[in-house]
């Protein structure tokens, strides 16, 4: 079976079976004809899985402590022209990255985070109030 599907190891797979009946469900099979007609049979799968990311720390790690260096540093930088210079293209690295990072979502979800919104926002006011 294989283990890694995409970005997710798969821990444990189980089933069982339950059944449906009067809005109830419970795992004791009908007895009478009665309750074998009112009844529905249905298999609870559960599978239980982790995120495997190897380059995780290669690929979001990195570099938020990189631009946050850089975020840091231009403080120290005596020029305020210059500082400027480094504002603006660590907000153009942070787009690059943000932008990886939406790419390789799993395809499941069917819209942006919400996280992953309200950075595009501060990255968007970030430019617009360096300008």
């Amino acid at each position: 079976m294989k283990r890694i599907i995409s970005d997710f190891k798969i821990q444990n797979v189980s089933s069982e079976s339950i059944y449906y009946s009067t809005g109830n469900v419970t795992t004791q099979p009908p007895v009478t004809g009665i309750e074998l007609a009112n009844t529905w049979s249905m298999l609870k799968v559960t599978v239980s899985f982790i995120r495997h990311s190897p380059l995780f720390v290669a690929a979001v790690a990195t570099p938020c402590l990189i631009t946050a260096l850089i975020n840091i540093l231009t403080f120290f930088v005596p020029s305020i022209p210059f500082s400027v210079y480094i504002l603006m293209t660590n907000v153009f690295i942070q787009m690059i990255f943000l932008q990886d990072m939406v790419n390789k979502l799993p395809l499941t979800i069917h819209a942006m985070p919400s996280s992953c919104k309200y950075s595009q926002i501060q990255l968007q006011v970030k430019l617009n109030n360096l300008q």
